[in-house]
């Protein structure tokens, strides 16, 4: 069994702060100490180089900005900062050319906003591919990510290739959060010869350019993200676009997002004197289905500056526990200010529709369609630390912003929000066990106590009563666990016999085969009939202690449930993607793999966690957007994680993303995506046809029926 380090990096720096030395005590190596990086003395540009005051230099330059050189050289990477100056618009550009060293040339500036990143070609002949490339380009023409890079590669080919890598700069002079692009490891991902198959993608969060201090240019409370994602076998096309005060937002959003396309924006107000005056909305129609269907996305003004998302016409999901489907009509979507945002996906064929609705009973909403796949091939989203959203007790020198890692209730999480994994470190105090977060700090532990397990067993068990047909599986962790007395003391025996109780007693487990990998067994062996199952995960070293429960109670280790965990230990989310993306190819490269968890979760560092300027729940924000486009972006009908972990689970965006994965790469129901799915749509298309009209003759069926018994 693979252990999970605790989300709250290591408290060791708050001994610091008393002047105790942390040198050797716990095995723990010292802190190291900053770097400091000299900044490079530039040079003047040649005059080849320079830019005429009125007249930028030939090429295609794309920078925004209008005095700026129009053409770069092979094997130059630019950077660029906020110049102290006189002029508030004036930046300087540094020029990395290999070993001929740093050149640099002065430049206004109109719009510091950062568009999309891309890469453009020089001439063949001039080509070096052997250095690494980063450009900026303007926001008119920032690539749309609904685009294929196959499509991008047919609208103009003299401008992109590809590269394995493109590298982003460590030093004070920066762009934030520069994409890379990463080469597809494995092939059986993707049908052979597909047209809209690429083995490069775009990963990273583009943000807004910052200063040397870190403070961001032009962004407000007022900005924030907007993910789309289109997971149906139709394509989107744009219908109105209106905006108020609002940056960019009609040249944003493309004419068409494709199937299997995502599509993302940062929206920001610009202009005008009362700001919560600022509005905007798009609407898109879908194409090539029997009745009109369409949605309207839009920036509510007001100040709580909300996102909403309203079906027109014949457009809705289907989701059985609202029996009116005509109420599943508008979502809101929420607001959250940059770097946080807000996610939309729609997914499905027709009659089969899969939005941003509640989780309750998502699995047997799917369960016709998932009830034969094995759980190592089916996605479920997992709360960390689930009952870190109460601050019960704070031990030592923890703080609710480096602790807590939700903000509801176990009990919402489950039942509104879709949660089906529990991750929980049970720490006995004072006669009572709790969920709890923390770390040893000089062989004290500081953390904080969270929910009364006693109440997330319960929770589980009255949501099992209210909604029979789920699974949940209660993950507890022996790390950082214990008895709380007198120090962090190993629970006894005795102890976790009783801990083992509440989850008997209240939890409704299920009885499960021993020494056989239950992974492997299809979803309908555990909730079949609409019968409740819990499952009890433990660590391997607590099912040796002589009256372990056993299979027979619902308990399981890593012989009867195995997998494997990545926790990537970032505290950016433009750096969790890409690792958690590359172990999930390496891990999962095709169905049938051992089940993989995957920690998409935002970590503090050391100096984050002893002076938390923002919270676990606040950075968690932008990776829930990395979901959106990062992921799915490289996921496929073969390579996905199974279980998705996430702070700060407050909407149904982690559920309806987990549900997309499940009915479109799992079961294989929304087309092939794009090439992302090895299906054929007209088969798809025929199917829905045919099935469409079994329920209608179902229909006729009915009313002959009726009719011969009046």
């Amino acid at each position: 069994m693979t252990t999970q380090k605790s989300h709250c990096v290591s408290l060791r720096q708050l001994a610091l702060l008393a002047g105790i030395s942390v040198g050797v005590v716990s095995g723990l190596p010292p802190p190291k100490a900053p770097v400091s990086t000299p900044r490079p003395t530039p040079t003047s540009l040649s005059k080849t180089q320079q830019a005429p005051e009125s007249t930028p230099l030939p090429g295609n330059w794309p920078f925004i900005g209008p005095h700026i050189p129009d053409a770069i050289e092979p094997g130059i990477v630019l950077k660029g900062n906020k110049k102290e100056s006189k002029t508030a618009d004036e930046h300087t550009f540094w020029l990395d050319q290999g070993k001929e060293g740093r050149k640099h040339h002065e430049v206004p500036q109109e719009n510091p906003m950062l568009g999309r990143t891309r890469v453009t070609k020089p001439e063949e002949s001039a080509m070096t591919t052997s250095v690494p490339h980063k450009f900026l380009m303007k926001e008119k023409d920032r690539m749309k990510t609904s685009q294929t890079m196959s499509e991008i590669r047919a609208q103009r080919p003299e401008h992109t290739y590809k590269l394995d890598e493109v590298d982003t700069a460590d030093n004070e002079l920066h762009t934030v959060s520069q994409p890379k692009l990463v080469r597809r490891t494995s092939e059986s991902s993707h049908p052979p010869n597909n047209p809209n198959y690429t083995d490069t993608e775009l990963i990273g969060l583009s943000e807004p350019m910052r200063d040397k201090k870190g403070k961001y240019l032009y962004v407000d409370d007022w900005t924030t993200v907007i993910d789309v994602i289109n997971a149906t076998p139709y394509r989107w096309r744009k219908g109105s676009i209106n905006a108020y005060q609002m940056a960019n937002w009609k040249e944003d959003w493309p004419q068409y997002i494709s199937p299997g396309g995502t599509f993302r924006t940062v929206s920001f107000q610009r202009g005008g004197d009362w700001k919560p005056d600022s509005a905007a909305d798009v609407t898109y129609h879908l194409e090539g289905v029997s009745k009109p269907m369409s949605f309207l996305l839009e920036r509510r003004s007001g100040k709580k500056r909300q996102v909403y998302v309203t079906f027109s016409q014949d457009l809705r999901t289907n989701c059985s526990t609202i029996k009116n489907s005509e109420k599943i009509r508008t979502y809101n979507l929420g607001y959250h200010a940059y770097p946080g945002g807000s996610q939309f996906v729609l997914a499905g064929k027709e009659g089969e529709f899969i939005s941003m609705d509640s989780g309750t009973q998502w699995m047997q909403e799917l369960f016709p369609y998932i009830k034969d796949i094995p759980l190592r091939d089916l996605i479920l989203p997992r709360s960390h630390h689930v009952g870190m959203w109460k601050a019960s007790e704070g031990i030592g020198a923890a703080s609710k912003a480096n602790t807590l890692t939700q903000i509801n209730p176990t009990a919402q999480q489950i039942n509104l929000y879709g949660v089906r994994v529990l991750d929980i470190r049970p720490v006995l105090f004072e006669g009572k066990y709790y969920a709890a977060h923390g770390s040893k700090v000089m062989g004290a532990w500081n953390g904080m106590l969270g929910e009364d397990i006693k109440q997330i067993a319960k929770a589980i068990g009255e949501f099992h009563k209210k909604y029979p047909g789920e699974l949940i599986i209660v993950d507890l962790s022996a790390e950082h666990s214990g008895r709380l007395e007198y120090g962090m003391q190993p629970m006894a025996e005795a102890d976790r016999r009783e801990l083992y109780k509440l989850f008997i007693r209240y939890s409704n487990v299920k009885k499960l085969p021993e020494h056989e990998d239950v992974t492997r067994w299809p979803l309908g062996y555990f909730i079949g009939g609409k019968t409740s199952a819990t499952i009890i995960r433990v660590d391997d070293e607590w099912a040796k202690m002589p009256e372990f429960p056993g299979p027979e109670y619902g308990f399981v280790t890593s012989e009867t449930f195995p997998l494997v965990h990545r926790w990537s230990d970032a505290n950016k989310a433009n750096k969790l993607a890409p690792d958690q993306i590359d172990h999930i190819r390496k891990e999962r490269p095709k169905r049938g793999s051992t089940l993989f968890w995957s920690d998409w979760i935002v970590t503090q560092s050391q100096d984050e966690a002893i002076f938390p300027a923002n919270s676990i729940v606040k950075m968690a924000l932008p990776a829930h957007s990395a979901l959106y486009h990062d992921l799915w972006n490289v996921t496929t009908d073969e390579t996905y994680p199974n279980w998705i972990a996430a702070d700060n689970i407050q909407s149904t965006a982690l559920v309806s993303f987990v549900k997309t994965l499940n009915h479109c790469m799992a079961a294989r129901r929304c087309g092939s995506l794009g090439g992302k799915v090895r299906v054929n749509d007209d088969q798809i298309m025929n199917k829905a046809d045919e099935e469409k009209k079994k329920e209608k003759d179902k229909g006729k069926d009915k009313e002959l029926k009726e009719k011969k018994k009046e």
